[in-house]
């Protein structure tokens, strides 16, 4: 899962599917479900192969948001630490838009073969 590529139709219809089993959960469960980090990866991974990118990359949001919110709550009274966990939040989510509106690369690249267009989890053609 965390190899090769895909397009921007699948990963938001990924995002998509993930913000409306969040929504739901929320609605339907006494607890908030917090969101993983893991799913991130696996969709982000796959994405940054596509434009390019080593999927190394996903490590430098998450390290920021884990040594954010240690910082915040050590450092600052839990009003405050909690807006500057809000703020990461939103670096991440705007991440996470940046992945889904940049084009993937048109031709081959070392992750790989373009993904075929449109919503498919079939691997591209063998040229």
């Amino acid at each position: 899962m965390l190899q090769g590529r895909i397009n921007r139709a699948m990963y938001w219809l990924c995002v998509g599917v993930i913000v409306v089993l969040y929504v739901a959960s929320n609605l339907l469960l006494e607890r908030s479900v917090p969101v993983s980090e893991v799913i991130l990866v696996i969709l982000c991974v796959p994405r940054l192969h596509d434009i390019g990118l080593s999927g190394w990359l996903v490590v430098a949001p998450l390290a920021l948001e884990i040594c954010a919110v240690i910082a915040a709550f050590s450092l600052l009274p839990q009003e405050q630490a909690l807006a500057a966990g809000g703020l990461v939040t939103l670096i991440i989510a705007a991440l996470v838009i940046w992945l889904g509106i940049i084009p993937g690369n048109a031709a081959a690249n070392r992750f790989g073969e373009p993904p075929q267009p449109g919503l498919t989890f079939k691997p591209p053609k063998k040229p």
